[in-house]
């Protein structure tokens, strides 16, 4: 977790959120400033501009989430030379590793008891201390000690088995009810449909015929979708964190919308600026045409 790649299920999903809000502050201002009398003096009445966000914004948003549904088989590739980092993959690989997520690993994985009896008593016992000692309250007792951890994950390791408190054995695995409840989440038509959409329109140029293949629903493309994906995208990457970190990732801006909104009320460029920029690109297409 120290070390995040680039490419890693959190980093996708944080990139994928962030290009989502940076595309919204910019549309809800370019809005608002449409309601103005004067609009034509603002940046955003610039039709090409808008053109190139919204276009960026959906081919990112498209293939963000096309990347995070990909399919990978390891059978079909015993060299690993087209691996992909995808929450699909991380499923199957958790799946067929199962037998190696048992509860003793689960709940003992970075060094607490997996009996946790005499440590959650004697947590228990010094609390009490503490509160007779300050009987008026206002005391900070700490970090959750290792007992009541421990307690805990046995306790998340139960709904994840199927196991109850007094059948409980250090060799208990995840039931597959699990397994399927995760893939499940990935088999949402709004992600399918998406995916067909990417494959025909912006990995391939699909002809004619293959473009006929797809049916009216994955034609027919919106922001809502999109936004549905997402929601089906991180509630499962939420969940997953959350059953096996008892934790969720932060994967929204964290720097505030501050951050986001940062010179909005700035010009692009000078007006020099912006005059010397049209006479270099006009010199530049000139250029690139006579040389053709």
């Amino acid at each position: 977790m120290n070390q995040i790649t680039k490419n890693s299920i959190w980093h996708q999903c944080t990139e994928m959120m962030n290009n989502e809000f940076m595309f919204q502050a910019l549309f809800l201002a370019g809005r608002k400033a449409a309601a103005q009398p004067d609009f034509h003096s603002y940046l955003s009445a610039n039709s090409p501009l808008y053109r190139y966000l919204l276009d960026g914004y959906l081919s990112f948003q498209y293939t963000a989430i096309r990347r995070l549904t990909d399919h990978y088989d390891r059978l079909k590739d015993k060299n690993q030379v087209k691996g992909v980092v995808s929450l699909s993959r991380l499923i199957n690989d958790m799946e067929e590793h199962s037998v190696c997520i048992t509860r003793e690993v689960f709940v003992c994985v970075d060094g607490l008891p997996y009996d946790y009896t005499e440590s959650l008593k004697k947590e228990h016992e010094e609390a009490i201390a503490v509160n007779l000692e300050h009987p008026n309250g206002g005391v900070w007792l700490g970090a959750t000690g290792v007992g009541a951890k421990s307690a805990q994950r046995h306790s998340v390791f139960d709904r994840l088995s199927g196991v109850s408190e007094d059948h409980r054995q250090p060799t208990d695995t995840i039931t597959l009810d699990y397994w399927q409840q995760y893939r499940d989440a990935l088999t949402e038509p709004e992600l399918s449909r998406i995916k067909n959409f990417v494959d025909k329109f912006l990995a391939h140029a699909a002809d004619e015929s293959s473009r006929a293949t797809l049916g009216e629903e994955d034609k027919g493309q919106s922001m809502q979708r999109i936004h549905n994906a997402q929601r089906c995208l991180i509630d499962l990457v939420q969940r997953l964190t959350l059953d096996f970190y008892d934790t969720q990732l932060e994967i929204v801006p964290t720097d505030g919308e501050a951050q986001l909104l940062y010179n909005f009320d700035k010009p692009f460029v000078s007006a020099q600026i912006a005059e010397e920029t049209y006479q270099e690109l006009h010199q530049k297409v000139k250029e690139r045409l006579s040389s053709l």
